[in-house]
């Protein structure tokens, strides 16, 4: 356990079963599933989708500039550095090869989604922030999916997992 992830965290996070559910049928509202692996590669590695990841990690970001809490933001480069050492080290020596997905282009996009998860939930256990969209994509790995776009004008329309 570090210091900033909890030990919760890091047995939530090191036991999720990936990719295990892959193409399944889901009943969650606002989702959409994606079983053409070429088209989880193209969406996952689509601007649009890092657009909409970028735009809720600076809306995180923001929420300290607006309520002036600049001391608070300053611990931002320390948890994700502890969260870059602890994904590279321990997570995706066990994420699993999916033959039709690109490897390179799957562990980017889960390593940014789990920084962001572990800065939510670090400022979230603060009782600093109430953001949940990293949150939610964690809830997603955990059931075995893979969030990899969006369908429609982002925040409208529906989450795309593989």
């Amino acid at each position: 356990m570090g210091k900033y992830i909890s030990e919760n965290i890091e047995k939530e996070i090191l036991s999720i079963n990936w990719f295990s559910q892959l193409g399944k049928p889901i009943n969650i509202d606002n989702i959409s599933i994606e079983t053409n692996l070429n088209k989880v590669n193209e969406k996952i590695n689509s601007p649009e989708w890092e657009n909409i990841t970028l735009e809720e990690s600076n809306n995180i970001n923001s929420y300290f500039l607006q309520k002036n809490l600049f001391s608070k933001q300053d611990e931002w480069d320390l948890i994700a550095e502890e969260g870059r050492d602890f994904i590279k080290n321990k997570v995706i020596p066990i994420i699993p090869e999916i033959n039709g997905l690109t490897r390179e282009i799957i562990i980017n996009d889960i390593s940014w989604n789990l920084i962001h998860f572990i800065i939510e939930d670090y400022y979230k256990r603060k009782k600093i922030i109430r953001t949940s969209f990293f949150s939610e994509l964690f809830e997603l790995y955990r059931l075995g999916r893979l969030p990899c776009g969006w369908d429609g004008d982002f925040p409208n329309g529906k989450l795309i997992i593989a």
